[in-house]
């Protein structure tokens, strides 16, 4: 059995790039057994491959330049045991991490389908919620959402770091709205003096909130939040006539936001209002 391999042949049986083993011989990581001294030839023997695989699979699980060359020094049961211990570790977070990821973005498909759906089904719907878990990124006295002093109370709410959620991304169609009733049937802007995160994880947080549960009456706005007052008019003039009273402040809910299309024709905003039956 050849027994002295070039650096050619151990890149091709390594699947590992000349390149990448002349770094780690000027490291010292990883250095030939033998250099010829005529014409620099690297020459690696069969009782280095252990050390090679060893560096290759600890690079492939996450392990950093700087990590291996302290193993591959002070290598012994205990050291290559911690190592691994911290490794798993750091694997298992990811693991989390990646598991979160996925819940986000199938969430976000079910906002999505839930949106283009509504885009051609635009009926009053009516849904019976049990109480929605929220943190309030904003909830004081009634501001015009098109005001640039509203922007500016709920850029300070959302520096003030109010939760963790917060980290994790607000403009992403979890973000709702609370309506100001007395504006719907006055002259001028809809007013809101709520703004929240949705939550769909249980939490033990202090500031969690709760969006009270009970039967919902159900319409999707279309079109630019500026001209949301026209979706008011007709879905409570609807409400009447079919026999519901509002007994709460509405919410709203965006579904397809500038995060999901340009057109601001585009936008859909589900407002939900909780009713109940009037009684002759």
């Amino acid at each position: 059995m050849k027994k002295q391999f070039r650096i050619g042949e151990i890149a091709k049986m390594f699947s590992i790039p000349q390149s990448t083993l002349r770094y780690y011989d000027e490291i010292g990581l990883f250095k030939p057994k033998y250099i010829d001294p005529e014409n620099n030839y690297r020459f690696y023997t069969t009782d280095q491959f252990v050390h090679l695989d060893t560096i290759i699979f600890l690079r492939k699980i996450g392990f950093t330049i700087q990590q291996i060359q302290f193993h591959m020094k002070e290598r012994n049961v205990e050291n290559t045991y911690q190592l691994f211990q911290e490794k798993l570790d750091d694997v298992r977070k990811e693991m989390q991490l990646i598991e979160m990821a996925a819940k986000k973005i199938e969430h976000k498909l079910k906002v999505l389908e839930q949106g283009m759906k509504l885009t051609k089904e635009k009926n009053i719907v009516f849904k019976t919620y049990p109480k929605r878990q929220v943190i309030f990124l904003y909830k004081d006295e009634p501001l015009d959402l098109n005001n640039t002093y509203f922007e500016d109370v709920f850029m300070q709410e959302i520096h003030k770091g109010a939760s963790p959620h917060l980290n994790e991304g607000i403009f992403t169609g979890d973000i709702g709205l609370i309506v100001d009733s007395k504006s719907l049937y006055q002259d001028g802007p809809v007013l809101y003096k709520g703004i929240f995160k949705l939550i769909y994880d249980q939490h033990s947080e202090r500031n969690i909130a709760y969006i009270p549960e009970g039967l919902y009456a159900c319409y999707p706005h279309q079109g630019p939040y500026e001209q949301i007052r026209n979706s008011y008019q007709y879905f409570l003039n609807e409400l009447v006539n079919l026999g519901y009273k509002q007994i709460g402040d509405p919410i709203e809910i965006g579904i397809i936001d500038e995060s999901v299309v340009e057109n601001p024709e585009q936008y859909l905003t589900v407002i939900e209002i909780p009713i109940k039956k009037i009684s002759y």
